[in-house]
């Protein structure tokens, strides 16, 4: 996805585990595919962007 926001994957897996942990973070919604696997769909990203735009 880092093609799409410029943001390195593992940081959007260091935003999703904050968020999981309940501390405010960045980051577009995500798909769990079991265990620890998170999954980010190129809508969400372009969502997210959308909605950080101003």
């Amino acid at each position: 996805m880092r093609e799409i926001t410029g943001v390195p994957v593992s940081t959007l897996h260091g935003w999703a585990a904050k968020r999981e942990r309940g501390i405010d973070a960045p980051g577009p919604h995500y798909v769990r595919l079991g265990g620890r696997d998170r999954r980010w769909t190129r809508r969400d990203m372009y969502d997210w962007l959308e909605s950080a735009r101003v």
